[in-house]
């Protein structure tokens, strides 16, 4: 017996927002507080075999493409729920496999309820409704499981239900019930032929035909950080995404690197960034919780000439 039915029980789990399976009997959980690990009582992970069946079997629940021959797969499993499992021998073979499923909350908190909560304290909470409403375009950083698409689900109900917002994700983690003119759109992995494939930078300039007044991107890490920049820089002024830094400072040369490997010459991305990203806000795991560590409001140190000029 495959043990969907395991997986099922841990996704109930109350404020569960991941769930690593790492082989045999090896189930970590985390609601909150860290990661903790679980005591499985059934023996549907008792093997290697066991583990790598489980992994099939959601990934063909995804209608993802899990095999020897593509032993890495990272689909949608359900409306809030993403999947990502590696097999063997990429992983230890007696691992049989190594399952991470990240599950986005169905309930969404408000700035008001993030500060009670304790990620930030009134004053910030302050200025971060501020900087919604004057359109800044806005970047949250992190690492993984720190709270940025938290964050950001927070600061989209800050916006005028008047905008239309368009939201590009690789998997889909924003609520839809945020906002009435939210509208939501996810890349598209490839099926088990090997076609049908849509990128997040494809989604990013059909979005522009959309009549968007702001553009959010879930997540900056590949080449889509080149026409998420050419958005900020045609207009589109209270747009936001998040990306994986260690600092709010360290968030300019991430942006570098990945437009780097996106072959977009390092002057123009300077120019780009220093004109058009006006805030960065970082986001950290402590163990009292995420909170908002800094927030560094880049348009105060822009200086008045544009460095577009000096290309």
């Amino acid at each position: 017996m495959i043990a969907t039915s395991l997986v099922d029980r841990l996704l109930e789990m109350e404020r569960v927002t991941d769930i690593l399976i790492n082989g045999p009997g090896k189930v970590f959980v985390d609601c909150g507080n860290g990661m903790q690990e679980v005591n499985i009582t059934s023996h549907d992970l008792s093997s290697p075999q066991d583990v790598r069946a489980l992994a099939l079997k959601l990934s063909q629940q995804a209608n993802a493409r899990l095999d020897d021959a593509c032993p890495i797969v990272d689909a949608q499993l359900r409306n809030n729920v993403r999947l990502h499992a590696v097999l063997s021998p990429i992983c230890p073979p007696e691992c049989g496999a190594l399952i991470s499923l990240r599950v986005t909350p169905t309930q969404f908190y408000t700035l008001d309820k993030l500060s009670e909560m304790g990620m930030f304290d009134s004053q910030v909470k302050r200025r971060l409704k501020k900087v919604v409403a004057a359109q800044k375009n806005i970047i949250i950083s992190g690492s993984t499981g720190s709270g940025k698409t938290t964050l950001m689900t927070a600061l989209l109900q800050e916006v005028p239900k008047s905008e239309r917002v368009i939201a590009i994700e690789e998997a889909r983690e924003l609520p839809s019930g945020i906002s009435s003119g939210l509208v939501l759109l996810s890349a598209k992995q490839a099926n088990s032929e090997g076609s049908g494939e849509v990128k997040l930078a494809k989604l990013l300039k059909a979005t522009l035909r959309m009549r968007p007044d702001r553009i959010v991107l879930g997540e900056c890490r590949g080449d889509e950080v080149r026409e998420f920049l050419l958005c900020l820089g045609a207009g589109y002024s209270g747009s936001f995404t998040t990306i994986h830094a260690s600092s709010a400072r360290a968030v300019r040369d991430r942006v570098h690197a990945l437009a780097f490997m996106a072959g977009v010459y390092s002057q123009v991305v300077q120019a780009q960034f220093d004109n058009f990203v006006d805030v960065v806000i970082h986001v950290k795991k402590t163990p009292r919780g995420r909170v908002v560590e800094e927030v560094l409001e880049l348009d105060k140190l822009r200086p008045v000439h544009s460095k577009l000029e000096e290309l």
